[in-house]
């Protein structure tokens, strides 16, 4: 089975200990909106978010890119 990116996210960000709002304040977007990440209701994220994920949640940003179909 491969990994999506809602699974890896929500992972990441429980690993850190972070709620589901604080990761998304500190990462610049809504909580309603990493909660459809999350849950994988967003197919193609735009770069900047990912980037901003990966940085807040320590992800490998070219790991986020490909979970998301980007080359």
């Amino acid at each position: 089975m491969t990994a999506t990116l809602g699974p890896v996210l929500k992972q990441a960000r429980q690993l850190r200990g972070m709620s589901g709002v604080e990761a998304a304040r500190a990462s610049g977007i809504s909580a309603a909106y990493l909660s459809k990440l999350e849950g994988d209701s967003v197919k193609r994220p735009s770069p900047n978010v990912l980037h901003q994920l990966s940085e807040i949640l320590s992800v490998p940003y070219s790991d986020l890119m490909r979970l998301c179909g980007y080359l």
